[in-house]
């Protein structure tokens, strides 16, 4: 979608024509151009990033100043500040209405009791399992002149 966003002309972000999908991939993505190439690695670090509808990510590409790609810690902090404020989430333009009539003057409160007071503590031991001196035919234990453990996996000779 960044590189659908790079196209010179007018694009219908809801309708990528077949031509500029052609373009991007051929002009943008397979010559690696470096402002794709730095807008992509910057939008990777964003967190949620993949659940910015179409819209939003045209919009960050098409509104950035020219060569700020150069400069990776500008670049960074106008994808944040743009997110931020311009960003609008694919699930947020459809579900908004539903979310709007669902929204209750009751302010909510938590349904669920716990059935524990809270000046009650609660102790659980914690189950430790024993060592286990590993053996077998990967696994070779040796013990020096002074009774000291040691050994090698997989380090056998003629295996």
């Amino acid at each position: 979608e960044l590189a659908y966003a790079l196209w010179p002309g007018d694009v219908d972000a809801g309708n990528i024509d077949g031509s500029i999908h052609r373009w991007a991939k051929k002009e943008v993505i397979d010559n690696d151009r470096e402002d794709w190439k730095r807008i992509s690695a910057s939008m990777r670090k964003q967190p949620d990033a993949l659940r910015y509808d179409r819209q939003t990510i045209f919009g960050l590409v098409r509104e950035r100043p020219i060569d700020i790609h150069k400069d990776p810690v500008a670049l960074n902090k106008y994808i944040t500040e743009y997110l931020t404020t311009k960003g609008v989430f694919e699930d947020e333009g459809r579900n908004q209405s539903a979310t709007d009539t669902l929204s209750s003057p009751v302010p909510e409160t938590d349904a669920v009791e716990t059935a524990i007071p809270d000046n009650e503590k609660t102790e659980c031991k914690v189950e430790v399992e024993p060592s286990v001196e590993r053996e077998g035919p990967f696994y070779f234990l040796f013990t020096d002149k002074d009774g000291e453990k040691y050994g090698r996996a997989n380090k056998l000779s003629g295996l």
